[in-house]
């Protein structure tokens, strides 16, 4: 029933700071404006304008697919970063005040082994994405 506890306390905390993050650092307000060139009844002047790219730059690189999923990559990674390290510092202080009980050790170990395994998928499509762009880029 404690493990249990510990694990759900732990799961909790982990997906409170991870919509903390999610929502503090990348919200922004989603505003498409449209843009009519002549008259308004001119449906084939209609020009949508991208809400990822602020006004005036003609190079955005959210214009494009892949320029989108390195922004989100990136994004991922920033976000990854802390909560992998956080895990990882829980997953010590889990095996640290284990108190010998091979039990909770377990439990500490592989918390850390799957925070490390969660920065590593996140690295390689970090990689993927980078290999992809510099193909399509050719």
């Amino acid at each position: 029933m404690k493990k249990e506890l510990s694990a759900r306390i732990v799961a909790v905390l982990t997906l409170a700071t991870l919509i903390v993050l999610v929502g503090v650092g990348v919200a922004q307000p989603a505003s498409a404006q449209l843009i009519f060139s002549g008259e308004q009844s001119n449906t084939s002047g209609v020009q949508l304008l991208n809400p990822l790219c602020t006004s005036g730059s003609s190079n955005c690189q959210n214009s494009t697919v892949e320029g989108l999923l390195k922004t989100i990559v990136n994004w991922l990674f920033v976000i990854a970063t802390p909560i992998a390290v956080g895990m990882i510092l829980i997953g010590a202080f889990q095996m640290l005040f284990s108190g010998g009980n091979e039990d909770k050790f377990a439990i500490g170990k592989r918390t850390v082994l799957y925070a490390v395994i969660g920065y590593a998928i996140i690295l390689i499509g970090w990689g993927i994405t980078s290999i992809i762009q510099s193909l399509l880029s050719q």
